[in-house]
């Protein structure tokens, strides 16, 4: 067969339509781009998770150590005119300021202090040191999260006579 014969054969035998050529569809595509780019994909992926993981930790606990702590107690010395509550709300004072920068609310820090003004034991004597466990305290902290929004509202009441 000569040249020009066979260029009329494929003119004659040609489609007419659009010619569709083998490809991968969207399942090969996919199955590609995964291969060529799944470092980047789960590396993005693993950031999110971490970023997300910490914003999540930092609501639920609100709180986070402004400095490493040793000490086990906090020591109040009575002075003239202190009361229990008084007491109470200045050890409350001294361990947020010292060892953690929770923010409480005011009705918080009320059912906090009422809490720890009933461990105090006896009558107050000037120059007396009265003494709180940290521990306690953290735990009535976590203990006024937990409060119900009712009852929380009712110690929001009661901490709107107080001075901080």
């Amino acid at each position: 067969m000569d040249k020009q014969t066979k260029l009329s054969l494929e003119k004659d035998f040609a489609p007419k339509g659009p010619i569709f050529e083998i490809k991968p569809g969207w399942g090969g595509r996919l199955k590609k781009w995964i291969k060529n780019n799944y470092k980047r994909f789960l590396t993005g992926i693993l950031i999110g998770l971490i970023i997300a993981t910490g914003i999540v930790l930092a609501i639920k606990q609100g709180r986070t150590p402004v400095k490493t702590q040793t000490a086990t107690m906090i020591t109040q010395v009575v002075a003239k005119g202190d009361s229990q509550t008084l007491i109470a709300r200045k050890a409350l004072a001294e361990y947020l300021s010292e060892f953690s920068n929770t923010s409480l609310t005011s009705g918080q820090k009320v059912f906090i202090e009422e809490l720890l003004q009933k461990e105090i034991k006896g009558k107050l004597v000037e120059g007396t040191k009265i003494e709180f466990k940290i521990e306690d305290i953290e735990n009535l902290i976590e203990q006024s999260f937990n409060l119900l929004p009712s009852t929380l509202e009712k110690w929001e009441m009661y901490a709107k006579n107080v001075r901080f």
